[in-house]
């Protein structure tokens, strides 16, 4: 899933199949000039529950920013800060191996 602060034009861009395969394969995309509100505010995370149809203690987060971080832990979520100065995709893998979730789903 996708949950992005954003607005319509970039948002626009980011849902383009052709420039961005990966996030058109996601099973849900949403952003904040969608739900009305953006990250950190904690109404967010809890319209992204309603609209994904999972419970906090199933989502694992990932945001570079350290407040939408804190923010999606106090919701219950398990969330992890990407650092700009590693690879994502290294952090991703640790976070999933460390919460026990299928690198797949």
């Amino acid at each position: 899933a996708c949950l992005s602060n954003t607005c319509a034009p970039h948002w626009a861009d980011l849902t383009n199949a052709v420039r961005y395969p990966g996030i058109a394969a996601l099973d849900f995309q949403h952003a904040s000039h969608l739900f009305g509100v953006a990250k950190p505010d904690p109404a967010i995370y809890q319209l992204f529950e309603a609209a994904t149809g999972q419970r906090s203690e199933e989502i694992l987060f990932f945001d570079d920013r350290a407040e939408n971080v804190a923010a999606a832990q106090a919701c219950g979520w398990h969330a992890v800060q990407i650092l700009p100065t590693h690879p994502a995709v290294a952090q991703i893998h640790a976070a999933c191996l460390r919460y026990q979730l299928s690198l797949t789903s």
